[in-house]
């Protein structure tokens, strides 16, 4: 049994993270794993609760970034010699993007066991995810311009057989951009704001449509992720300046290191 020595943390995206890095490491070690719930978020998955047994609370975590630091086969390998002397392996830290590529070995859509509304018509869909809220503290230069957006809209509608509608979707409807493309492509599009917050009815839509203009959120990536899109699009202003910090999951993705991540477009 793996499981964390703390209750996973951050939002919907950044959980799924913590979640695809505890179900890949027990799937690779053979064993099972217990995740804390995110029923609450409306999804379907096969986990328990995190409960800690007294026995439990003596037992030394791993730290993430530990094992992160290893080889793949180095950190199954401690992870197994943990779990032959101890049954249960409890892990310490919260796994984000830096350890999809190394420790993603099977198809997350499989091994997550994510249960989502599907699609309920044949058009051919773009959705668009404008993200606010939160990155206005944590960076600013997350939140993507109105050019961005144009660009990539542009790009598709140039596109032999162009998407039919256009999804917007937002946690932020008092966006600059979001209100630009609004009001100049309001022909096309079909908008998402439903009177209450429907964190489940917006994953799916971003995750159900053929083309994705994406966002940085971690929501986005992982609707990318579970998803069949035909071409997801990114910011190159965004994705160079992490590249320049060093920034491993966006190095990751640019470069296709992993074939369980979206190939993207730059614009």
């Amino acid at each position: 049994m793996i499981k964390y020595s703390q209750n996973p943390s951050g939002g919907f995206g950044n959980r799924l993270f913590q979640l695809n890095f505890l179900a890949q490491l027990a799937h690779s070690c053979n064993t099972n794993y217990e995740f804390r719930s995110i029923q609450d978020a409306g999804l379907s998955i096969n986990c328990s609760r995190n409960r800690v047994r007294k026995f439990e609370r003596f037992l030394p975590s791993i730290p993430v970034n530990h094992l992160n630091a290893l080889s793949h086969n180095e950190a199954i390998s401690l992870v197994a010699q943990r779990l032959d002397r101890h049954r249960t392996v409890r892990l310490k830290g919260v796994p984000l993007g830096e350890t999809f590529s190394k420790f993603t070995k099977v198809d997350p859509k499989k091994l997550l066991g994510i249960l989502l509304p599907k699609k309920n018509n044949n058009l051919l869909q773009a959705s668009i995810h404008f993200r606010g809220g939160d990155f206005k503290k944590w960076n600013p230069e997350a939140i993507l311009s109105a050019d961005y957006y144009e660009t990539a809209i542009e790009i598709l509608l140039d596109l032999s057989t162009p998407p039919e509608s256009f999804i917007l979707v937002t946690d932020d409807p008092s966006l600059d951009s979001y209100q630009y493309i609004l009001k100049k492509y309001s022909k096309y599009i079909t908008k998402s704001l439903p009177s209450e917050p429907d964190l489940l009815r917006d994953f799916a839509l971003l995750r159900n449509s053929n083309y994705l203009i994406s966002t940085p959120s971690t929501f986005a990536i992982w609707s990318s992720i579970l998803g069949d899109h035909l071409e997801v699009i990114h910011s190159k202003k965004w994705v160079s300046s992490r590249i320049e910090v060093g920034d491993k999951f966006w190095e990751d993705i640019s470069s296709n290191e992993s074939k369980f991540l979206p190939t993207i477009k730059l614009v």
